[in-house]
């Protein structure tokens, strides 16, 4: 669930930063950007921060009002299958 995905996504970005240095200097390399590497490794525990305390919310499939009067809505998890590579 929610709980679970945001354990692993907040032990990533506590293993990106233990080893910040070798994270800019590789994305450095990818990019040519110390500056942009830097920054998004900095980012990197915000982000996935709240990320993770909006995950239930979003995951939440419980109908609920809407701001129309009489409309109720309700979210419905549709996973989509994608996978990320790094080269």
């Amino acid at each position: 669930g929610a709980a679970g995905r945001a354990r692993v996504l907040q032990a990533f970005a506590a293993d990106v930063a233990a080893n910040g240095s070798p994270v800019c200097e590789a994305l450095a390399t990818d990019t040519g950007r110390w500056r942009l590497a830097v920054n998004e490794v900095n980012a990197l525990g915000g982000l996935v921060a709240g990320y993770s305390a909006l995950g239930a919310a979003l995951l939440n499939e419980a109908e609920r009002p809407s701001a129309t009067p009489g409309i109720a809505i309700r979210t419905q998890l549709v996973p989509y299958a994608l996978v990320g590579v790094i080269s």
